[in-house]
């Protein structure tokens, strides 16, 4: 027992991948829903395209495109195509818009130019989606916990990494004035939390113990940081869809590595990946 709980094994995947499916499905649906109800979304893509020498009219493509494969992963027998057709996408807004910068939210994010941790991180549950849609959900599972944990990483890391004394300073000051006490000494806890957290899900040590770890900084950031605000790229900055799809990867893995009841424990955890049945 004690070796499962050092290092575990995935004992029930599937609805861990579905729950990372439907949140990616929800937060590529909002963009082209927001489109249809606000035409200046679809008039500022194609300025945005026509400034990098394509015709503007493809704006209606890509958000067609997009509510179609949002649609799609709904459907467990559309999920492949659909998340491949997604990536396609998300490839080519890092390669259009959001390359090189990273952030999209925290301190070193370059405001009004978000990088491309997003979509990275969209790309990576994807593909842990229709890895296990094809493959076997354990396998998918796999992908997303180290998907997800690994864009943690650089956001627990750059303060220590850069040493950015003077913008943890500055950020430990105005937590001091929300009411938070020992506010430099906390957010240097913070990025410590963050980063120790990730990497116990990418080592699968302790899967469930980093996963809660990441939370406890991910969920208060939502209401002290992003203000409840949505949309982090596209339509808006410095809102919470990143913030919701990390919580899914974690929350997953918390389902699914979480120890079963003591009388589950005894029998033997599954050591071989299973093939998805067809739908």
């Amino acid at each position: 027992m004690t070796s499962r709980l050092w290092k575990p094994v995935a004992h029930d995947a599937g609805r861990s991948v579905d729950l990372v499916r439907y949140t990616v499905a929800l937060v590529l649906l909002t963009h082209p829903l927001h489109a249809l109800f606000r035409s200046n979304d679809v008039v500022e893509l194609a300025a945005a395209l026509t400034s990098r020498g394509l015709p503007g009219a493809l704006a209606w493509l890509v958000i067609a495109a997009e509510l179609s494969c949002a649609l799609g992963l709904l459907v467990r027998r559309f999920v492949v195509p659909a998340a491949l057709v997604a990536m396609v996408g998300l490839v080519a807004g890092i390669a259009l818009f959001y390359a090189p910068n990273w952030f999209v939210v925290g301190g070193a994010a370059e405001e009004g130019h978000p990088g491309c941790e997003f979509n990275v991180l969209l790309i990576g549950c994807l593909t842990g989606v229709a890895w296990g849609a094809r493959f076997g959900e354990a396998r998918g599972l796999e992908i997303i916990r180290v998907a997800s944990a690994l864009s943690l990483i650089p956001h627990g890391a750059y303060a220590f990494v850069m040493w950015d004394v003077e913008g943890m300073r500055g950020w430990g000051h105005a937590m001091g004035e929300l009411g938070f006490p020992c506010g430099v000494a906390l957010v240097w806890s913070i990025k410590g939390l963050e980063l120790v957290s990730a990497v116990l899900r990418i080592s699968r040590r302790l899967v469930v113990i980093g996963c809660i770890g990441n939370l406890l900084v991910i969920v208060p950031g939502m209401w002290i940081a992003h203000r409840l605000h949505w949309f982090v790229v596209g339509p808006g900055e410095n809102g919470v869809e990143f913030s919701v799809v990390l919580i899914a990867g974690a929350v997953a893995c918390i389902l699914a590595y979480a120890p079963r009841s003591s009388t589950s424990l005894g029998e033997p955890l599954p050591t071989t990946y299973r093939r998805a049945p067809c739908p």
